[in-house]
C-alpha cells in the first residue's frame, strides 16, 4: 500500500528553510536524498553546508529567494512512500476492527451481476447502457441521478463497477455512508462517517504509445513530438482514496493478484484511515468539551467572586449607614433628651435603620450558604 504526498513548490521552499532536510525526510517517510531531488526538480534553492550549525550558534541568515518559475518549472510533484505498520500506534478499537477484516470468514466477494448493486453503481451501469460517455457524469449538474465517475475502458467497466459495489456495500454495513460530491472530478464518490470525509475512486492505468506515421506521411518535427503520442488503457485498475492534506493511498492490480483478491486489504486500509480520523475528531471534541467546561467553571467562579465582592460592598455601606444613624441618635439624645415615639425625629431614625437593613446582604448570603450545604448532603 503506497502513500502519495503532494509537494507544492512554495510549501517545500518554506520547509527546507525552516528545518533541516533530514527532519523533513523523517516527517514524510522519505530519504534526505529524495528531498534534495525534489528541490532540484522544483528549482528550489537549499541552505548551504553549515547553515544550520550557524543558526544553532545564534547567527541570523536570510533564506535565498525563490527563483521565479519558468515554462519548465513544475508547481508541484507527487511522491510515493510506503506506510509501515508500526509507524502509527493504532488505538485498540481500530486494531480490533482491522483484525476483524482480515479474518477468512469476513472475506469480501464480488457480485456476479448488478441486480442488488449499490444505487450509485447501478446508476452508473444504467448511464452506460443508455449510450452515454462516462466523462460526462462528473460535471456538476449534468445528470439528474447521482452516479460515480469511472474512467476506464469498456472492457474493464463492469469489473470496475463490481469492485466498487463490493466496497460500497461493505463500508455501509460498517457504519459509513457513500455520497457524491460534485466538486471532485475523478473522486466524486466520498465516504462519510462522523464528520470524516474520504474521497474514493477507481480508474484504469494508461500508457503512452507513439502514433506511427501512415505510409507516405512524414514524421513531425521534434517540437511537435507530443502530438505523435497517444494514451492507451493497460487493463490494470487502481483504487485511490484521497484524505486530508492532499494525501493519497493507492492499491493497484498486481501481476498475480488482481484487486478482487485484495478487497479486504483495501477495506482494512480505508477503515484504518477513517477510524484514525474519527478517533482524532473525538479526541478534539473531548478536548473542546473540557476546555468549555473549564471556561464555564472559571466564569462561574468569577461570578461568585463578583457576587461576594458586591455583597461585601453592600454590607460596608449598610454598616456605615447604621453607624451614622446611631451617631445621629446619640447626638440627638445628648442635646434634646430621649425621643418621643410619635416625633418625626424618631420616625426618621426608624426609616434610616430599615433602609440599612434592606441593604444588608447578610441574611441573603447565609440563606444561600445553608441551601447549598443542604443540597450537598442530599
Amino acid at each position: 500500500m503506497s502513500n502519495q504526498i503532494k509537494f507544492s513548490r512554495e510549501d517545500l521552499y518554506e520547509k527546507v528553510w525552516q528545518v533541516p532536510t533530514v527532519k523533513i525526510a523523517e516527517e514524510f517517510g522519505i530519504s534526505d536524498v529524495m528531498v534534495a531531488k525534489l528541490c532540484r526538480k522544483l528549482d528550489i534553492p537549499k541552505p548551504p553546508r553549515g547553515y544550520w550549525s550557524k543558526i544553532d550558534a545564534g547567527a541570523k541568515r536570510e533564506p535565498a529567494p525563490l527563483p521565479p518559475p519558468n515554462k519548465k518549472t513544475k508547481e508541484y510533484v507527487y511522491v510515493n512512500t510506503i506506510i509501515q505498520g508500526d509507524t502509527v500506534k493504532l488505538p485498540p478499537r481500530v486494531e480490533a476492527l482491522i483484525a476483524k477484516e482480515r479474518l477468512a470468514e469476513n472475506r469480501l466477494r464480488i457480485a456476479k451481476n448488478f441486480d442488488n448493486a449499490h444505487s450509485l453503481v447501478r446508476n452508473a451501469r444504467q448511464f452506460w447502457d443508455e449510450g452515454n460517455e462516462m466523462s460526462g457524469i462528473s460535471e456538476p449538474g449534468d445528470e439528474e441521478m447521482d452516479s460515480i465517475y469511472v474512467p476506464v475502458s469498456e472492457e474493464q467497466f463492469d469489473r470496475a463497477l463490481l469492485i466498487m459495489d463490493a466496497l460500497f456495500r461493505a463500508l455501509e454495513e460498517r457504519g459509513s455512508q457513500i455520497a457524491i460530491v460534485k466538486t471532485y472530478r475523478d473522486e466524486n464518490a466520498v465516504i462519510l462517517k462522523e464528520g470524516v470525509k474520504v474521497a474514493i475512486s477507481i480508474c484504469e492505468s494508461v500508457r503512452k504509445q507513439p502514433i506511427l506515421p501512415k505510409p507516405g506521411e512524414k514524421r513531425k518535427l521534434p517540437y511537435l513530438m507530443n502530438e505523435q503520442v497517444t494514451e492507451v488503457y493497460t487493463g490494470k485498475l487502481n483504487i485511490k482514496i484521497n484524505f486530508r492534506f492532499s494525501r493519497y493511498l493507492t492499491w493497484r492490480d498486481r501481476k498475480n493478484e488482481p484487486l478482487e483478491n485484495r478487497l479486504n486489504e483495501i477495506l482494512a486500509g480505508i477503515i484504518e484511515i477513517i477510524e484514525l480520523q474519527v478517533e482524532e475528531n473525538r479526541k478534539k471534541e473531548e478536548e473542546e468539551r473540557l476546555r468549555i467546561e473549564v471556561e464555564r467553571r472559571r466564569e462561574d467562579e468569577q461570578k461568585r467572586c463578583d457576587k461576594l465582592e458586591s455583597a461585601a460592598r453592600r454590607w460596608q455601606k449598610c454598616e456605615m449607614i447604621r453607624d451614622y444613624v446611631n451617631a445621629i441618635e446619640a447626638k440627638f439624645i445628648a442635646i434634646y433628651g430621649p425621643f418621643d415615639p410619635e416625633s418625626k425625629e424618631f420616625q426618621w431614625v426608624a426609616w434610616a435603620r430599615k433602609y440599612a437593613d434592606s441593604l444588608d446582604p447578610m441574611n441573603e448570603t447565609l440563606a444561600g450558604i445553608k441551601a447549598k450545604s443542604a443540597k450537598s448532603y442530599e
